[in-house]
Formats: C-alpha cells, structure tokens, sequence
C-alpha cells in the first residue's frame, strides 16, 4: 500500500480509468455523468488524503516547462456571446456535446427509389397499421413532353393541366360534372370520390339535401329550413354515420389543401359553419 509520500500521477489516464472503470458505470450518452464522475474523482483523491499521499497531478505537460492553462467561467462564457445561462444545456447538445444515431428505418419516409423499384405505402385497417409495397407507375414518352417545362412560372400559367392534376387525383371525370355550378364543383369532386367507398348510401342523400339547401346563404334562412326538417323525436346516435361524414370532411381538408397546392383550378366555396 501507497502512503506517506509524493505521488506523480498522469491526469489523462487517471480520469480516463476513473470514468470507465467506475462501479457502477457512469452513462456515456449526452456528453457523459458529470455528477457521477466529479464523485468517483472525489473519492479517488479522498483515498489519496487518507493514506497522506500528495498527489502531483500533469493534465498534459509532456515536455513544457510549465502547463498553459486559461480559465474560463460560466458567467465570462454567457457574456461574451450574449447567451441566456438557462439555455446552456441546449447550447451543448448544438455545439455536438450529444450525439444520437437514430434509425428510422423509412417509417417516415421513404428513400429515394430508381424507376422500378418498389415503394412502401401505409394505410390503415380498422385500428391497425398496414403496409404493403407497390410499384410506381413511370409517365408515358408523352406525358413527359408535355410536363417538360423550362420554369414554374409557365406551369402556373396552365390552369388547366392544374386543374387535370387535381382531377386525376380524385379520379374524377370532367366531362360528368360539367353542369354543375363552379362554387359546388369541387364539394362535388369530394363528394364523388367519397361515395366509391361509401357504405351507408343514405348517407349521400343527406349530403345532397345539404347541398341543395345552399347552406352559404343568409343564416337565418338556412336555420329555418333546417328546423322544418328537423324530427321534434330524440334522434338515436349511429357511430357508422358519424364516420362516414368524418371520412368526407377528411377528403375535403385534403382536396382542399391539394386546390391551394395548385393555385386554385377550382373556386373554393365557403365553410363559414
């Protein structure tokens, strides 16, 4: 046993031993236990003083004649670039204090595939989560030239290859809904693409009164038609109806989002209610 005596001891692998060494060990994620550390160096320096040993400690000397330090406090560091101390934990996990290697496995995005290769899509089964892989379907030598464009100012300018973009995506027909008022085409597009789904057809029926009501009108109006037809009996609550209209409101915010997408091909009716 080492006591009563002048101790030499290299700081590099003194705390490098005392870090990987410790029982039990200390967490090496998000820049290390300073805590659990500053313990472990205690109690090794504890040791030390109760056997009288003077410990002369060489951080890194090598060969100088002196050890160049500086100091550096919390408050100098804050002021110097003007940072709030309460934000100091989250200035070391930027400065690359913490690290992480997250895998994500393409849960949340699929990596770029070459033509032909198959793409993962998601889609949900009752209360499950189901994927399956599919294969992009590439455009036509035809359907290139003609999306071929020099700037996306000229894009802009086709409303209504815009407006065919939005109706592939709802597989709607032009040709069908061409009698229909402007401000109701696009609840109409909606309503169509939701119907090829649709369980509950009498759910339709509802949907058309509501559009045949022209709820967009005077409110008062709109109120007293309803009263008319509202049954003075407790209606009974059907779950299956209340999803079918949710699944369609859905498709609204969507079609909507996708409309706004494509600077507007179709005029958006208003939803005040």
């Amino acid at each position: 046993m080492v006591e009563k005596t002048d101790l030499i001891i290299d700081g590099n692998a003194l705390y490098y031993f005392l870090y990987y060494t410790s029982d039990p060990k200390l967490d090496q994620r998000c820049g290390g236990d300073y805590p659990g550390f500053k313990h472990e160096v205690c109690k090794f320096f504890k040791t030390l003083q109760d056997c009288e040993v003077n410990p002369y400690v060489i951080l890194d000397g090598e060969e100088d004649g002196k050890i160049p330090a500086k100091i550096y406090t919390h408050s100098k560091f804050c002021e110097h670039f003007k940072l709030d101390p309460a934000l100091m934990p989250v200035f070391a996990s930027i400065a690359g204090n913490d690290y992480s290697n997250l895998e994500d496995n393409d849960i949340f995005a699929n990596k770029s595939s070459s033509p032909g290769d198959k793409i993962t899509e998601y889609d949900r089964n009752g209360e499950n989560i189901k994927h399956y892989h599919v294969r992009p379907i590439p455009p036509s030598s035809h359907e290139q030239k003609q999306l071929k464009l020099q700037c996306l100012t000229e894009y802009l300018s086709m409303q209504d290859e815009r407006r065919r973009v939005f109706e592939e995506a709802l597989e709607v027909q032009t040709s069908v809904l061409e009698n229909i008022p402007n401000q109701l085409k696009l609840p109409v597009y909606v309503t169509v693409f939701w119907f090829k789904s649709l369980q509950q057809h009498h759910c339709l029926h509802a949907l058309l009164l509501w559009f045949v009501c022209k709820p967009d009108g005077p409110e008062d109006e709109f109120e007293r038609k309803m009263k008319v037809l509202n049954d003075e009996g407790v209606s009974n609550w059907k779950p299956c109806v209340a999803h079918a209209f949710s699944q369609w409101q859905c498709c609204m915010r969507q079609s909507l989002h996708l409309n706004q997408l494509l600077l507007s091909p179709l005029p958006e009716p208003q939803f005040a209610r």
